[in-house]
């Protein structure tokens, strides 16, 4: 294809892919103008932006071409720049989102407009979740097939993380209030989850692994859910120990109850049933914060703004269905008779 000799702006298919659109000329602010005439009536069905022809690029040019990303839904990962144009793109990109916000609409149709956008997003998540959980599960199947794929150093490493390090926090606050556990340990540990691994997708460490042929799933996800498998139940086993201590205190030191007094009462109204009701939710609530923290951090965009977006989805979600499942599950048991 021949080079346009022209400074304006322009965009033309690639005669040896139909799917690959080139642009050339002088994508600056000079040719604000040209640039969006030439950008709304370019293709829409591409796959892939060679942006290497263009002479000269400012900030008004990758603004352009980021809203036509969008408006496509093409990755801005799919365009190819000149490596002296690299840095501008980065910086623009990074900042590309914090422009003000528009001025928030109210009225019914604005309010509507937003519920039907929050269900789509939540029906949404839904899906990636149960989907990840899928993913999960084949690839730990398979791990029975193959054990050399299981990482006992980073299973071991992040039982220490979740479990061991979790144990002074989830004492002492379930002693003082009798928190529930997995909440805790939702806020805690799913956003830890969340923020290394988005940390990791940002510096493009997970394209690394798959470049060497391993299945990020297999290295980062299944032995943090392994981990948090083993040693949520032990965690819930303290804190169930340490709530009993906690009332025992205030029943001794507030109520003038002898703790002889109240083990006895104890003994005598707590079944061994009661226990392992309470215990048997755990691996459950240990999937939810492990799938949820570990999937919000691989959906990270690659900049700083989506690692903290991601992280605080993650905290909000596993600690909303850890509470949501926790009243199903005890409605259920109330109804058992358990």
């Amino acid at each position: 294809m021949s080079r346009v000799p022209s400074t304006a702006p322009s965009v033309a298919i690639d005669e040896h892919d139909a799917g690959r659109l080139r642009l050339q000329g002088r994508w600056t602010l000079a040719h604000a103008t040209d640039i969006g005439h030439v950008l709304h009536d370019a293709p829409g069905a591409v796959h892939t932006i060679d942006a290497t022809g263009v002479e000269r690029l400012d900030s008004v040019g990758v603004l352009q071409l980021l809203r036509y990303a969008h408006r496509h839904d093409l990755d801005f990962d799919h365009f190819d720049f000149r490596d002296d144009h690299h840095a501008l793109v980065a910086a623009i990109e990074d900042v590309a989102d914090d422009r003000p916000k528009k001025k928030r609409e109210y009225g019914f149709a604005a309010a509507l407009g937003r519920l039907g956008f929050a269900v789509q997003d939540n029906f949404q998540e839904i899906v990636a979740l149960v989907s990840f959980l899928g993913e999960n599960l084949a690839k730990l199947l398979r791990m029975l097939r193959q054990p050399r794929r299981f990482r006992i150093t980073a299973t071991v490493h992040h039982m220490e993380q979740v479990g061991l390090d979790a144990v002074p926090l989830v004492f002492l606050l379930s002693y003082l209030v009798g928190a529930v556990t997995a909440i805790l340990l939702a806020g805690r540990t799913a956003s830890a989850f969340t923020a290394q691994i988005g940390a990791m997708v940002s510096r493009e460490e997970v394209d690394a692994i798959r470049t060497l042929g391993l299945d990020p799933v297999d290295l980062l996800v299944i032995p943090r859910l392994i981990a948090l498998l083993v040693t949520l139940p032990l965690l819930s086993f303290l804190a169930d120990i340490a709530g009993l201590l906690g009332g025992m205190s205030v029943g001794a030191f507030s109520l003038d109850i002898p703790p002889q007094a109240w083990m006895a009462r104890l003994h005598d109204t707590i079944k061994l049933r009661h226990f392992l009701v309470g215990l048997s939710k755990a691996p459950v609530f240990a999937i939810i914060i492990g799938l949820i923290g570990c999937l919000e951090g691989l959906q990270v965009k690659g900049t700083a703004q989506s690692v903290g977006e991601r992280t605080t989805s993650s905290v909000v979600q596993t600690i909303s269905l850890v509470i949501v499942l926790d009243a199903v599950a005890a409605i259920w048991f109330m109804n058992m008779g358990w």
